[in-house]
């Protein structure tokens, strides 16, 4: 798998002091910075962190620093440990207490320790002096600058250069000479060699803490920039003085270090943004885009780490564009044509926090829903074009001016350019999706069903899922992904009439949580999760060749680049959007274990003591049944793995139900054709004068359809029976492996029982209940079967047995 980019870097920088030099360090193409348990390494050419030291158990990196040869790190074991930067290997380790700052100087070690200046050389402190509360490190080749609360010591061999004062950072630069910044709550002071060139006043900042101001690097020889608890950096021109804010600034929370590299300046932040900066030239001022004005310093990140508001609600792509909401009040707009992906607001100030975007095909336009509003905006002008004051739970766009919506079980649409709005459809069922494209409509409900209208008109309705409907996609098949974890195949109506699916062309069956995402890349299905998986599957065959886990919380949403289509746009709760090859294999396909899975609700069993009898008979009471069912004894478990129309009519009027005697009333009165008793079911008596024609089986053929869209499984399949389609009644049964119920229902009205004992030895075998599988296949006289699984048991004396009267039985037979 072959990470393209991230969206964040994974873990905040340890923040415990204004010092820069606590938390990063740049050596050659890479910076390194310490985050909790670990070091990070960011590859400076593509911005990806592709390298990692992790520390011991219970250890967490406090400040570091390196040199060309090795990377020494201070951690929370009080240790001073020395690994290798190449190899990352640990070359030794030195108890030296709490550190406070640490700074290679030249081979030489600087750090410091409570409060103590200490300089280590091959395993021993050659120097040390005591400060006055240390402030800030930096060294700068020869050059050691130190910071406590009363002044500022630049050491270079034995030359010392004292300024007084409290400055809360230090930048060091060798130029022409040396320059030095100094920044502290009030003022940036710059120097060259022991003169004051610049001094600029700093704003007063809201920020409570000791020290508002964090880090500050040279740019050139002629700017430095420094940064402040709020989030904000700053850049100084000191000949002509001009100091001004960085823009396009992604950070909002404090900014730990500025370093300045070959490629650009770097910034690190609270809020997890890691930035590299471009800076134009001093001498070519240039108009910048959007509201700046004319700036001498144009600031643009490279690349950067985005930090996300929150968890990813929903995405949309829009003319090489990604947008991004994550349920706050504002949009992400991510340009993804440039090399650089760098984010901003598309609009800041939305009514309500947006919910769910969805664009408008071969538009600028995007509809927001908002907690209690809807919101149409328009990309390119960056602007709201249309709002319609609705708490509306889904949306989808019928015309580039037309856009259906739904509230509870009710359909509008609505014209944004007109404000019209009118109601259009009327369910009996809470709507969880919204589909449309020209004159087609599709809707999901929370029961499970599937809503398929070409002009209004519904042509196709499917029932197989038992959870609400999350979420589809549209290509050479209908994919339809629902909260139950299950992908269903379906094919795209073409005709006018209705059609009813109990079951559809194929399911894909793999995640452990309900689906979220969907799409089609023929030939190939993509679909996300929340047991925080990427699957993609064979369309085909239904085989799932791929499992990407890149996200440590549920994937929301996922789409495919516009520019690359074989990479994957994934967002995540984890905050992030990856940018993932979708070829990219995985050998183990097993998504991680999920707790508490919501499973789906089991339709209750009209025969309960038969299902205990046969789903929790232990093993040796299942042989033993084997093998009186093989010598023919009579017993419940005959009556069951060797039914007919008389056996099975004795097991109904044993069990008391209502729904297995009303079939036994239904099937006498197909045998007579008679009508029915006025008692079944129930206001099927006032429909008298239907009785006799083609137009009750037409009425109980809607009605079966009616029950089964509320999940009314027994009584869908009662009207099923009325209306004499006995095949399809066993079929709805088989469907939601109600084994007993399809069994009993092929005894009395003659079905296939081949069919389902079939099926249900399959399934048996399928959950590892091979001894009731055995009876199954004995009920259809299948004795290669019985003797394929008894061969694989466990051998004993009652297995024995049971072999010799299966080879006896195979022998008479032939």
């Amino acid at each position: 798998m072959e990470i393209l980019k991230s969206s964040m870097i994974s873990d905040s920088p340890n923040w415990l002091s204004p010092n820069s030099s606590n938390i990063c360090c740049l050596q050659s193409n890479y910076l390194s910075f310490a985050s909790h348990k670990k070091v990070v390494f960011c590859d400076l050419q593509t911005g990806y962190c592709d390298k990692i030291l992790t520390l011991g158990k219970d250890l967490y990196a406090i400040c570091l620093s390196c040199n060309f040869e090795n990377i020494a790190v201070c951690c929370s074991d009080n240790y001073l440990h020395l690994y290798n930067l190449h190899t990352l290997q640990e070359i030794k380790k030195t108890l030296i207490g709490k550190c406070q700052g640490i700074k290679f100087w030249g081979n030489d070690i600087v750090y410091i320790v409570d409060n103590k200046y200490k300089l280590l050389r091959e395993n021993e402190v050659i120097e040390e002096w005591a400060l006055d509360d240390f402030l800030a490190l930096e060294t700068c080749g020869e050059y050691l600058g130190i910071a406590d609360k009363t002044k500022v010591q630049i050491k270079r061999f034995l030359y010392v250069y004292e300024i007084k004062g409290l400055w809360n950072c230090i930048a060091l630069d060798v130029y022409k000479s040396l320059q030095i910044v100094l920044v502290n709550c009030e003022f940036a002071v710059a120097i060259r060699g022991e003169e004051e060139i610049v001094r600029i006043p700093l704003k007063r900042s809201n920020n409570k803490g000791k020290n508002s101001v964090f880090s500050a690097a040279w740019v050139d020889e002629n700017r430095f920039a420094y940064s402040t608890g709020s989030g904000e950096i700053i850049i100084v021109q000191i000949n002509p003085k001009i100091s001004q804010s960085f823009m396009n600034n992604p950070h909002n929370r404090a900014i730990l270090a500025i370093v300045k590299s070959d490629l650009g300046v770097i910034s690190l932040g609270m809020d997890r943004i890691l930035c590299c900066w471009h800076i134009s030239n001093v001498e070519t001022p240039q108009t910048c885009p959007r509201s700046y004005t004319t700036a001498f310093a144009y600031t643009e990140p490279i690349w950067d780490y985005q930090a996300l508001e929150g968890s990813v609600y929903s995405m949309a792509l829009y003319n090489e564009k990604l947008i991004v909401t994550c349920g706050k009040q504002s949009l992400l707009l991510f340009d993804l044509s440039s090399p650089n992906l760098h984010g901003r607001c598309l609009y800041k100030t939305l009514p309500g926090n947006a919910i769910a975007i969805d664009h408008c095909p071969e538009t600028d336009l995007l509809s927001v829903n908002c907690t209690n509003e809807i919101v149409i905006i328009s990309c390119n002008q960056e602007k709201i074009l249309g709002q319609h004051k609705m708490i509306c739970t889904k949306t989808a766009w019928k015309t580039s001016s037309q856009l259906y919506l739904s509230m509870k079980n009710e359909v509008f649409l609505w014209n944004y350019t007109s404000k019209l709005c009118e109601k259009t459809i009327t369910l009996d069922f809470e709507i969880s999706l919204l589909w449309a494209k020209d004159d087609i409509l599709i809707i999901g409900t929370q029961e499970g069903n599937l809503l398929y209208y070409k002009d209004l008109k519904s042509i196709y309705i499917s029932v197989y899922h038992s959870q609400p409907i999350s979420c589809l996609s549209l290509g050479p098949s209908l994919a339809v992904g629902s909260e139950d974890g299950i992908i269903s195949l379906h094919i795209i109506p073409n005709s006018e009439s209705l059609c009813f699916s109990y079951k559809p062309l194929l399911l894909l069956e793999k995640h452990h949580r309900p689906i979220l995402s969907l799409l089609w890349s023929y030939p190939h299905i993509i679909s996300s999760s929340l047991d925080h998986t990427i699957q993609i599957w064979d369309s085909i065959t239904g085989i799932p060749i791929s499992s990407l886990r890149l996200h440590t919380g549920a994937v929301r949403y996922i789409l495919i680049h516009p520019l690359n289509h074989n990479i994957i746009i994934s967002g995540s709760d984890d905050q992030t959007i990856r940018f993932t090859h979708a070829l990219s294999l995985f050998n183990n396909l097993k998504p991680p274990k999920v707790q508490n899975c919501k499973k789906p609700e089991l339709v209750k069993s009209l025969f309960p003591n038969l299902h205990k009898f046969v789903y929790q008979q232990n093993k040796d009471d299942a042989l033993m049944s084997i093998k009186n069912l093989l010598e023919n004894n009579e017993n419940l478990e005959s009556e069951l793995f060797n039914i007919n129309q008389i056996k099975a009519l004795e097991i109904v009027k044993s069990s008391m139900n209502n729904e297995g005697m009303i079939w036994v009333k239904v099937k006498k009165w197909i045998d007579n054709d008679k009508e029915i008793e006025d008692d079944i079911p129930d206001g099927l008596g006032e429909l008298s004068f239907l009785y006799g024609g083609k137009a009750l089986e037409n009425y109980a053929k809607t009605r079966a359809q009616e029950e089964m869209m509320r999940r009314k499984v027994h009584r869908s399949v009662v009207w099923t029976l009325i209306s004499k389609d006995i095949e399809l009644a066993v079929e709805v049964y088989l469907e939601q492996k109600m084994f007993i119920e399809a069994l009993v229902v092929a005894g009395i009205f003659e079905g296939d029982k081949n069919l389902v004992y079939r099926k249900w030895a399959e399934r048996l075998e399928k959950t590892n209940k091979v001894e009731q599988a055995v009876k199954c296949w004995i009920g259809i006289e299948e004795y290669e079967e019985v003797l394929r699984i008894v061969n694989g048991l466990q051998q004993n004396v009652l297995v024995k047995e049971i072999r010799e009267i299966v080879e006896k039985k195979m022998i008479r037979e032939n």
